[in-house]
């Protein structure tokens, strides 16, 4: 992104934006005709090893109210700043679209934090980065249009808040997938597209208070070697998951007959339970880290 672009998009934003946006906007862009001006903006501006973006709190007016952090991120990318950047990790950082990111060619690790100042379809700009590997999104009710999800070739992704989601149709066209996550996708109560992620080796699923007993789905995923389930009730069959090597339950209520159904898990090396209902047995947190515990826990429980 070069300054006229930058300049452009903001303007851009300017045309649509709320008075104090158009205030901030304005005098932007004045000040941005004086390089001295621009060396000034980015005194303090920082992006951490871990790709997180840092502006101190007695930066420059122009970096303060509605356009903060999407002027920090610009004036980054035109100093060439963000060149050669491979994560960036945005939560928690209101951005009026993500055009800055338009291009970087070395980017392979985003996570974002949706506010109602993102656009309706502010996931596009995902598309111009070749080496993106992992995308992480998160969202408190925020609509967002997944489907452009299946054009990334992504190996891992992560949907985490509160979803106004019901069908992940897209999410399982994300065929690549490695390692999937789904945390307060509250409507979800179908994971049959999931089927199709056949290289999923890792795969979490929390607080889909909706998703019923019915896990079959789960059977086609030949190569998943753990799972993490969370805040899930009513679990009744563990065939599906007879190749899972590592296990995590976390507020599950799984109606089995009792501790001896485990053994559905034949693969089974290592098993923890926080809070976790097996029928009339109760783990308030336990950790069984190699296979001749869980057969001895198994065996104890048949006698």
């Amino acid at each position: 992104m070069s300054q006229s672009q930058f300049v452009t998009a903001l303007r851009q934003q300017l045309s649509t934006g709320q008075p104090d946006t158009i205030r901030q906007g304005l005098a932007l862009l004045e000040g941005l005709n004086s390089p001295s001006v621009t060396e000034a903006l980015l005194s303090g501006v920082t992006l951490s090893a871990s790709g997180h973006l840092r502006v101190p709190s007695d930066a420059p007016d122009h970096l303060q109210g509605p356009l903060r952090w999407w002027v920090a991120l610009g004036l980054l990318r035109i100093s060439g700043a963000l060149n050669g950047v491979e994560r960036l990790s945005l939560r928690g950082r209101r951005l009026l679209d993500l055009s800055p990111l338009e291009g970087l060619s070395s980017l392979r690790s985003v996570a974002l934090g949706f506010t109602d100042d993102i656009p309706p379809e502010p996931l596009t700009p995902l598309c111009s980065l070749p080496a993106l590997s992992h995308l992480e999104l998160h969202t408190y009710g925020f609509p967002c249009d997944l489907s452009l999800l299946p054009t990334l070739a992504l190996c891992s992704c992560a949907l985490v808040g509160h979803w106004e989601l019901a069908d992940i149709a897209h999410i399982g066209q994300c065929v690549s997938l490695q390692a999937l996550e789904l945390e307060g996708l509250n409507r979800v109560t179908d994971i049959s597209a999931l089927s199709a992620l056949t290289n999923l080796h890792t795969l979490r699923l929390t607080e889909l208070h909706e998703l019923g007993d019915d896990l079959s789905p789960l059977r086609a995923l030949e190569r998943l070697e753990r799972l993490e389930l969370g805040g899930a009730y009513g679990i009744t069959e563990l065939s599906a998951l007879a190749g899972l090597q590592l296990l995590e339950l976390s507020l599950v209520d799984l109606e089995l007959s009792d501790i001896s159904a485990l053994s559905a898990l034949p693969a089974l090396k290592r098993l923890e339970m926080r809070e976790t209902l097996i029928g009339r047995h109760h783990f308030s947190h336990a950790l069984l880290d190699n296979p001749e515990d869980i057969a001895a826990l198994i065996e104890e429980a048949r006698h």
